[in-house]
């Protein structure tokens, strides 16, 4: 049979089979009192049962449930709910329910406690349906959450809840079927999940309030994966790493000096899809996408002195970037291997860098508007397909760099509204290319050099004084330049040739 000591400090529960037979429908409630501390609770329950319910409740410093990480409390059997509430600190909480549809619901408060939850597959049964919710109020706390079952787990929910700092948690998952929510109030948590299987995964974090914290997320699957974070704070770290056949993720960050890396490789032909907003200054953001499908990335940066960069590699693939802000860094690089390569870039401030690198096999566009003053703006589309770039620039002191190169049509059309502009456009293509430029300003120094082996076509319109205009076009059959000038004292410098050897 069993044995139950009711010592304050020692419960103990030992159950041979007339017990497993005895717990199949029953309601257990085990109470150690806070009159002395570190108690301790110990649930031994070694033949599977079902439908128990286990009460536990311990007050004090010290208290433990199960004695360590080679002593853990077990509890086996479908349909098993244990709650578990401990109030102080030094707490102790470690073993697992083995079963299916089981259901975890502790509350923690105090500090330094521990808490090790696991739940693995003994002679082959399975653990579906497993039930995690876990709050933890408090600082200096441990909690590590390990559910490694392989192919014979799924429908896995864990709810965590951290109020407080200083907190490190801890999970991996093997799981079909992964659904995750975490919620950080607090400073300097760590927060480190890992999820693993064949199967679709979910995951959602709130951190919402503070600063400084960690939280890194893997996510590997066979078929879809997400990840939903909103982080309110400065200086947290947030690592995000999707590793599957199509993933998603949805990112919001609100405060100073975060890092954010987020790396998403669809392993078949699956898209991938980044969202990302970030109002702060100082922010460092890192977007990696690899997929033999179509990739897309959205971000939007409202603030001053962040580093974005993107890289992206596809069978098509989007990039939207909007940038409010000073002295931000963009760069943007998007390689493709047979489908659309798109990019939207718009920047309004002063002082920001932006650099797109765009090659594909297929057709190739760049939309770029900029506004405001000191900003380094520089496009470079490489392929063998056609290219279309169309930049809006307004302010002074700008510096645009464009340049196409390869085979296919090339068209660009620049709009430059401001004074001490410096323009320069280089088109190179095996069919032609064709450049329409409107200046309204003074000052601007604008450079044009057209080379293929067919026609180049350049449309110049300037409305001011002092501008500089140079266009070299160096061209197998033919090529037109149509200039019309408004104002005083411009330069103008132009360079036909049409005895080049045809582009290879």
């Amino acid at each position: 049979m069993g044995e139950i000591m009711t010592d304050n400090r020692l419960t103990r529960l030992v159950s041979g089979p007339g017990l497993g037979l005895i717990l199949l429908s029953a309601l257990m409630s085990f109470t150690a009192a806070a009159q002395s501390e570190k108690n301790s609770i110990f649930i031994d329950q070694t033949t599977a049962a079902t439908g128990g319910q286990y009460t536990l409740s311990q007050q004090g410093s010290g208290n433990s449930i199960g004695s360590d990480a080679s002593d853990r409390f077990s509890v086996s059997g479908d349909g098993q709910t244990v709650g578990i509430t401990q109030f102080g600190d030094g707490g102790l909480l470690t073993g697992a329910i083995v079963g299916d549809n089981v259901v975890y619901d502790i509350l923690m408060d105090g500090v330094g406690n521990t808490v090790d939850l696991g739940q693995t597959v003994e002679s082959g049964n399975r653990i579906d349906g497993a039930e995690v919710d876990l709050d933890i109020i408090g600082e200096n706390n441990l909690l590590i959450l390990d559910h490694a079952a392989q192919e014979f787990a799924e429908n896995l929910f864990v709810d965590i809840d951290i109020t407080g700092s200083d907190n490190n948690y801890v999970a991996i998952v093997d799981s079909n079927d992964i659904f995750l929510s975490h919620q950080i109030d607090g400073n300097f948590n760590i927060i480190n999940s890992t999820q693993a299987q064949s199967s679709g995964h979910s995951s959602t974090l709130i951190i919402a309030g503070g600063d400084q914290n960690e939280f890194i997320l893997e996510q590997v699957s066979f078929l879809s994966a997400s990840d939903d974070s909103d982080i309110f704070g400065s200086g947290n770290t947030v690592k995000v790493k999707q590793l599957g056949n199509g993933e998603s993720n949805d990112l919001t960050i609100t405060g100073d000096g975060n890092i954010v890396t987020v790396e998403q490789n669809a392993a078949s032909v699956a898209s991938v899809t980044a969202q990302i907003d970030v109002n702060g200054g100082g922010n460092e953001l890192l977007v990696v996408q690899e997929t033999f499908a179509s990739t897309s990335d959205q971000t939007s940066i409202t603030g001053s002195g962040n580093l974005v960069t993107t890289r992206q590699s596809e069978n098509g693939g989007q990039n939207i970037l909007a940038v409010d802000g000073n002295g931000n860094t963009v760069d943007t690089e998007m390689s493709s291997a047979g489908s659309v390569s798109v990019v939207d870039t718009g920047v309004s401030g002063n002082g920001n860098d932006v650099d797109i690198v765009q090659f594909a096999d297929s057709d190739v566009t760049s939309t770029v508007s900029i506004s405001g003053d000191n900003n380094t703006f520089g496009s470079n589309q490489t392929g063998t397909a056609g290219y279309s770039s169309v930049a809006s620039i307004s302010g002074s002191n700008n510096s645009v760099d464009l340049i196409q190169f390869g085979g296919g049509d090339y068209a660009s059309d620049l709009s430059v509204n401001g004074t001490l502009n410096t323009i320069l456009l280089s088109q190179t293509g095996i069919t032609g290319s064709q450049s329409n430029i409107s200046v309204d300003g003074a000052s601007n120094n604008i450079n044009v050099a057209q080379s293929g082996p067919v026609l180049s076509t350049a449309n110049i319109v300037i409305d001011g004084n002092s501008n500089a205009i140079t266009v070299t076009q160096d061209d197998a059959l033919s090529a037109v330049v149509d200039v019309a000038i408004i104002g005083d004292g411009s330069t103008m410098n132009i360079t036909q040739s049409t005895t080049s050897i045809p582009f290879e």
